[in-house]
C-alpha cells in the first residue's frame, strides 16, 4: 500500500490516528494551511517544545542527550539547532547547558538511523554498535554521566557496509561532536577513521 511503502505513511499516522482520529484519513486530501493550522491546536499544544527553562531539570540533576541527524527527512534538522540554542540562552549560557543537556547533531544520518553518513551509536532503531562503551554507545554514555559523573565529549559513530546486515563490516567511524561543535578533517590520517577528525566550533 503507497501509505505504507514511503515517507506518506508518518503523515497518514500523525493526521490519520492524531489529528483526526481517522486511520482511513487520506493523505492526498492534504491541505497545507487548514490542516497544520489544525494539527497545531489539537496536538501541537500537547507535543511542541516550547518551554526552555530547564532549571528544575537542573537542579534535580537530570541529564539529557538529545540527537538528530542532517538528513532527517521527516523534521527539520534545524529546529533542533534552534531550539537548543534557545534552551541555552535561558538557562545561563553554553557551559552551564552543558552541564545537563547536550546536542550532537549527526551528519548524514536520516530519520534516527541509517543514511549517507556513520550513523550506529546505540540510538533507536540503529545497528549494535561494533564496540560497545560509553564513547560508540550513546545509552551507555548517558548511564556513565548519570550514574558516575562522566560527562560525555564527543561520541564515536559507525558506518557500517550495509546498513541492513547482521555482520557488522564497518565502513567509516566519525565523531559525534556536541552542539555548537562539528567534526574537521585533521588533514592527515585516514579519512575513514574518526581519529582523524577533531571538533570544532
Amino acid at each position: 500500500m503507497l501509505r505504507e511503502s514511503n515517507a506518506s505513511g508518518l503523515g497518514a499516522g500523525y493526521f490519520g490516528n492524531l489529528v483526526y482520529e481517522n486511520p482511513k484519513w487520506d493523505f492526498r486530501t492534504f491541505n497545507f494551511d487548514s490542516h497544520m493550522a489544525e494539527a497545531d491546536s489539537k496536538v501541537g499544544r500537547l507535543g511542541n517544545a516550547i518551554g526552555v527553562d530547564y532549571s528544575h531539570v537542573s537542579k534535580r540533576g537530570v541529564k539529557i542527550i538529545q540527537y538528530h541527524g542532517w538528513n532527517d527527512q521527516t523534521l527539520q534538522p534545524a529546529y533542533s539547532r534552534q531550539y537548543y540554542d534557545q534552551v541555552v540562552k535561558a538557562n545561563g549560557g553554553l557551559e552551564a547547558t552543558q552541564t545537563f543537556y547536550r546536542l550532537y547533531m549527526v551528519p548524514g544520518m536520516a530519520h534516527c538511523y541509517f543514511g549517507s553518513g556513520a550513523s550506529a551509536f546505540g540510538g533507536v532503531g540503529q545497528q549494535i554498535p561494533p564496540v560497545r562503551d560509553a564513547t560508540h554507545d550513546v545509552q551507555l554514555a548517558l548511564e556513565a554521566w548519570v550514574e558516575q559523573g562522566v560527562t560525555p565529549q564527543q561520541l564515536i559513530a559507525t558506518k557500517v557496509a550495509d546498513d541492513k546486515e547482521a555482520t557488522l563490516t564497518v565502513k567509516l567511524t566519525r565523531p559525534l561532536c556536541a552542539h555548537p561543535t562539528t567534526p574537521r578533517y585533521r588533514g592527515t590520517g585516514d579519512p575513514n577513521d574518526a581519529a582523524s577528525f577533531v571538533c570544532v566550533r
